[in-house]
């Protein structure tokens, strides 16, 4: 992976973490275990817990505020609708400036347009402040929210990175590490993304398989860190953002143990981006001696890289839905809503 880059970004994935269990393999404490078969990575009773498929969540179109539909639409059907989505958040914002919830989508969707390739890379800079801006807000707005921080100090990190504030980003890094310490769960993915460029060899990336790991452990009731309606393949991107990180670190049992446990899932028949665990199932020796090598240049991707093509979609994103029954927003000219009322869980 190419180490300069004008403007570093950060990804709306900061956030979604999978857990897959004590019981998992890849859990094990000896780096040297034999790697298992799916039946063993995936028992039965762990599939039927953490690997719920989105449709199984109940819908809340009927409550769902209409910006909020749209955002939601883009994010999980169809990306190439998100400046619409956008515009309706930005529209409703401007109404309702005191709508915590509104402000964090609008926020945490500037963050993703600035983490995916936008077509213009050198909006990619207002697009980070304009996500600070609206995080801030929803922050202030919602002193109690935790999830907001993995967002927050990403473009934090990000910005400063960008103009050379060296202290800073190292500040806003050392509070994302206290708060991915606190709750890995939610925040290790984010730590795990802002440290991918550090040396294979580095105390941060060792920090960061340790952090995800940790995350790996986690309770599978805790919506964070399973697949439902608005991250259906939560489960699956974070594997192979695992196995990204391990397979740097020359932990190979481990790295290629989170593959298959990808293929095994509940669900990842249907993952719109299969290809990325597929393909490095193909090319894992080739991989590991890319990173393995003395040419940091020629690392392959993270898959949430910065500036990538899937490091938000890869774990929001389940099929396109049919256009017949695709949802149509239509801007009102007064919304009064206040979506701050609408139930949350950790990763909406």
């Amino acid at each position: 992976m190419k180490r300069s880059r004008p403007v570093i970004v950060a990804s709306v994935a900061c956030g979604c973490v999978a857990a897959i269990g004590a019981a998992v393999a890849i859990a094990s404490a000896r780096p040297d275990a034999r790697v298992p078969t799916a039946v063993e990575v995936v028992p039965s009773t762990l599939g039927q817990t953490a690997g719920v498929p989105a449709s199984s969540s109940p819908s809340r179109v009927s409550a769902t505020p209409v910006h909020e539909a749209a955002f939601f639409e883009a994010l999980n059907h169809h990306p190439q609708q998100r400046e619409s989505a956008l515009a309706l958040l930005r529209a409703h914002v401007s109404q309702r400036p005191d709508d915590a919830r509104a402000a964090l989508h609008l926020g945490v969707g500037h963050l993703w347009v600035a983490a995916e390739n936008p077509p213009d890379r050198a909006t990619v800079f207002e697009h980070l402040v304009l996500a600070r801006h609206f995080l801030q807000r929803a922050a202030r707005l919602k002193p109690a929210d935790d999830r907001i921080p993995s967002w927050l100090l990403s473009a934090e990190i990000s910005l400063a990175q960008a103009e050379g504030r060296t202290d800073d980003a190292v500040a806003a890094l050392a509070q994302l590490r206290t708060h991915a310490e606190r709750d890995p769960c939610f925040h290790s993915v984010a730590f795990a993304i802002n440290v991918w460029e550090r040396p294979r060899d580095s105390d941060e990336l060792a920090q960061a398989q340790r952090l995800l790991e940790a995350a790996a452990a986690c309770a599978t009731d805790d919506p964070s860190v399973r697949n439902m309606e608005r991250w259906p393949h939560n489960v699956e991107g974070f594997l192979v953002g695992l196995s990204d990180v391990a397979l740097k670190r020359g932990d190979r049992s481990r790295a290629l143990a989170a593959l298959v446990t990808v293929e095994a899932w509940p669900g990842a028949e249907s993952w719109p981006h299969r290809r990325e665990a597929d393909q490095r199932r193909r090319d894992f020796d080739a991989r590991a001696a890319r990173f393995s090598d003395d040419d940091p240049s020629n690392d392959p991707p993270f898959i949430f890289e910065r500036g990538g093509p899937v490091s938000c979609v890869s774990c929001h994103q389940a099929a396109a839905i049919p256009r017949s029954k695709q949802f149509k927003p239509v801007l009102p000219t007064s919304e009064v809503t206040d979506s701050a009322t609408q139930p949350t869980a950790r990763g909406q």
